[in-house]
């Protein structure tokens, strides 16, 4: 509800089956076309630990309207 209300972005980083569940209630809750939703953030996927890969979604989203979210599924990973 937080990143609703504040952000335009929400960045999910995890590699492997760690971001799966949050990838399929991302699609189930999109819209049909793919296209934004009105008053919902846009989500985007990382799915590398690559820090230009990373580095690139910190320059490019602007940084006070967007929403970090690292998930781990074991707990030890390097998310």
């Amino acid at each position: 509800a937080q990143y609703r209300e504040t952000c335009e972005h929400v960045v999910m980083c995890g590699t492997g089956g760690s971001s799966l569940g949050a990838r399929a209630l991302a699609d189930v809750a999109a819209h049909p076309l793919r296209l934004p939703i009105a008053g919902a953030p846009q989500v985007h996927f990382v799915e590398s630990t690559d820090p230009e890969v990373l580095h690139a979604a910190w320059r490019d989203l602007p940084r006070e309207r967007t929403g970090w979210i690292f998930i781990s599924k074991s707990g030890v990973t390097l998310e």
